[in-house]
């Protein structure tokens, strides 16, 4: 894939993925991972976004770039899943 070589796409500072399913909704942390746009206008900060992979596409030439994993700052991490972690209990019938 080459978007983030094709520079309509420089408005998009990076790509938060999170794989969320309906262990989520009973307290599971899903698997999140960022991914930041070399040719952004704007980029984002590389530990702003909680994830537990985080990758940044370097150029490589006008026609290649290479994923380059960076390591998680696990501390920012567990903290912010802690406050947001979705914390939901089904309700259970008396009868």
């Amino acid at each position: 894939m080459d978007t983030f070589l094709d520079q309509r796409f420089t408005p998009v500072s990076s790509i938060w993925a999170i794989d969320a399913d309906e262990g989520t909704l009973l307290g599971k942390v899903p698997r999140s991972a960022v991914v930041h746009n070399p040719s952004a206008t704007n980029p984002v900060p590389i530990g702003l976004l909680p994830a537990q992979d985080e990758y940044e596409a370097r150029t490589l030439d006008d026609d290649n770039y290479q994923l380059e994993r960076i390591e998680a700052d696990w501390p920012l991490l567990t903290k912010w899943l802690r406050q947001s972690s979705v914390r939901t209990r089904l309700p259970v019938s008396s009868t």
